[in-house]
């Protein structure tokens, strides 16, 4: 799954969510330099979504100031009504949108990440408990003979 932040594409690797007993240690090795990676693009994610917000209410202003001045509004709910449905605010609004899903995505993302390394210690402190057995058993076979 890719994604679009601020111009740059970000992969989601559902991929790297999977774990097997043979890419455990390669996996807890690279997973915090997923967490970084995907912190930091969520973090970009939210100041692009502050940044259109900050603009939409610029323009909102902007609109609100035009229509004042010109007379097209008569009242201040009919110009405030009209700065909000500009076809300016319109179209930032749908950035917006876009905007605050893709870091929604980010933030789920994040979440399994977490969710996962729980998994993966849970799969690691496992394996070492079958392998304590297993040793423990060897060991108490050995000293029969």
């Amino acid at each position: 799954m890719k994604i679009n932040v601020d111009g740059h594409d970000i992969d989601i690797e559902l991929a790297d969510l999977k774990l097997t007993h043979e890419k455990l240690s390669d996996h807890l090795m690279m997973e915090a330099a997923l967490i970084g990676y995907y912190g930091i693009k969520h973090a970009e994610a939210a100041a692009v979504l502050n940044d259109l917000e900050d603009k939409i209410d610029y323009t909102i202003a902007m609109n609100y100031q035009e229509y004042k001045k010109n007379g097209e509004a008569s009242t201040d709910k009919m110009a405030e009504s009209l700065a909000k449905t500009h076809p300016d605010v319109v179209s930032l609004n749908k950035e917006l949108v876009l905007a605050k899903k893709n870091k929604d995505i980010l933030w789920a993302y994040l979440k399994a990440l977490d969710k996962n390394h729980e998994n993966a210690l849970n799969m690691a402190y496992n394996t070492r408990r079958e392998l304590s057995a297993l040793k423990s058993n060897s060991v108490s076979y050995e000293t029969k003979d």
